[in-house]
């Protein structure tokens, strides 16, 4: 893992973390805050997240934008991903 990746993940809530790997590797869908910011809905991910989550909202924001390219970027892309159509 590069040094980068590590440091982002020591910042996010392990609990995150654990549902974005389960969406990159098994393809299973996060709980509604982190869907929000898969699908690029700020608003939507403001009004989903708690307060812990908002804390971490910059560091999950650029663990998607640079390690999830795929699978995220709009509602199409999420959903098109989950259902294996990507």
């Amino acid at each position: 893992m590069d040094q980068n990746k590590a440091l982002l993940k020591g910042r996010i809530p392990k609990y995150l973390i654990d549902q974005l790997d389960s969406y990159q590797h098994e393809k299973i869908k996060p709980h509604s805050f982190l869907t929000k910011i898969l699908e690029n809905d700020l608003r939507g991910s403001f009004q989903e997240a708690t307060v812990n989550e908002l804390m971490a909202l910059p560091d999950i924001v650029q663990y998607v934008y640079t390690y999830l390219t795929y699978g995220s970027g709009s509602k199409e892309a999420v959903n098109s991903y989950l259902n294996n159509t990507q």
